[in-house]
């Protein structure tokens, strides 16, 4: 396979959200073998690439997709929905197999959804050649959908989400604007009280403790909750910051609180940048979480409710765990799971780009 079109209705910025992260790095994964076309909501550029703008339709019916879909002629098509594996999503697969008969089409699918009649008469329409599941929940759905599935887990940039080096603690808390000395508690994500963010307000009750919420742009942040973590001390930055990552390697652990399945994708992103920089983590047993850090040793903590993350953060502070998480992700990379989906696409194995940076570590 030597051209493939990549179809995402978020494919523009802010990338500060699962689904436009993922679209995004994997078209710059793709571009590195492949001739890729890129078709989004809005005409935007992403990693040097140029989406056009043609989904603007619920159905893909429009003629300006059509007209996309001739010029690329993709030997594969990808299709990163917003919403994941619905109905819709399935009406639009079929809208796509009659856009390009013949063409492979894969769905990568991110949050469960239900597999009820609706979603099974779309399936009789034109189901997808792959559901690319990134959980185990996607993974049942697909499989009582009778869609064939290939497992998906990553990815991570190894290169950017990194441990510390030779920058003190001290000196890379005073160079992003935080205190130096408390035990700092980060948690990235959305503003939304439904992603069980206000633990961190119990956190930030205990002494010595300061919680730390970078929350994204891209999706509409709760005024109450906000005023709610601020007022009890929490920091919180709702801005885009280009270097989140320096934050996960000025923190010393990392939370996250989410239990509800539609307030965050399957595999979360951020869990998986804290294993890359080997940050402690406790977390709910969220989505394909467990999966991913059970038997992981010291250094990880699951809570099996909301009250008891600050109990968690304490022995965490008082025990100072140093776990070896990165080795855990070593294989996760953008570059790899592009392969995947490539070599399940056009059943033609591919061997993952390597850089040296992923042998280093």
């Amino acid at each position: 396979m030597t051209r493939l079109t990549i179809l995402c209705e978020v494919l523009h910025p802010p990338l500060d959200e699962g689904v436009r992260i993922v679209a995004a790095e994997l078209a710059h994964a793709f571009s590195r073998r492949l001739k890729v076309t890129l078709l989004g909501m809005r005409d935007a550029e992403v990693a040097g690439l140029a989406v056009e703008g043609v989904l603007t339709d619920r159905f893909f019916v429009g003629s300006a997709l059509a007209r996309s879909l001739l010029a690329a002629r993709p030997e594969a098509m990808l299709y990163i929905p917003w919403t994941s594996l619905t109905p819709r999503t399935l009406l639009r697969v079929a809208m796509l197999r009659r856009r390009s008969p013949g063409v492979p089409i894969g769905v990568l699918a991110m949050q469960p959804r239900g597999a009820g009649w609706l979603a099974r008469l779309g399936c009789r329409l034109g189901k997808p050649d792959r559901v690319f599941a990134t959980g185990p929940t996607v993974e049942r759905q697909a499989t009582e959908l009778e869609i064939p599935i290939t497992r998906l887990e990553g990815g991570v940039d190894l290169d950017r989400f990194r441990p510390r080096g030779e920058e003190s603690m001290s000196d890379l808390r005073k160079r992003l604007g935080l205190h130096t000395s408390p035990y700092l508690v980060l948690h990235v994500g959305h503003l939304k009280p439904s992603r069980g963010i206000l633990a961190l307000k119990a956190v930030q009750a205990l002494e010595g403790v300061q919680a730390l919420l970078i929350t994204s742009t891209s999706t509409a942040a709760d005024a109450d909750t906000r005023r709610e973590l601020q007022e009890s001390g929490v920091r919180v930055i709702d801005h885009s910051l280009p270097n989140v990552d320096d934050f996960y390697r000025a923190a010393d652990c990392y939370l996250f609180p989410v239990t509800s399945s539609l307030d965050a994708i399957e595999l979360p992103l951020s869990i998986l940048e804290a294993m890359a920089t080997n940050l402690p983590i406790i977390t709910s047993r969220f989505g394909g979480v467990p999966e991913l850090l059970d038997g992981a040793g010291p250094g990880v903590a699951f809570a099996a409710a909301q009250e008891e993350f600050p109990r968690l953060v304490m022995a965490f502070r008082k025990d100072r765990p140093r776990p070896a998480l990165r080795d855990r992700v070593r294989s996760l990379t953008w570059d790899a799971m592009s392969a995947r989906i490539t070599e399940a696409l056009s059943g033609t194995p591919e061997k993952p780009l390597t850089r040296d940076s992923e042998i280093r570590g």
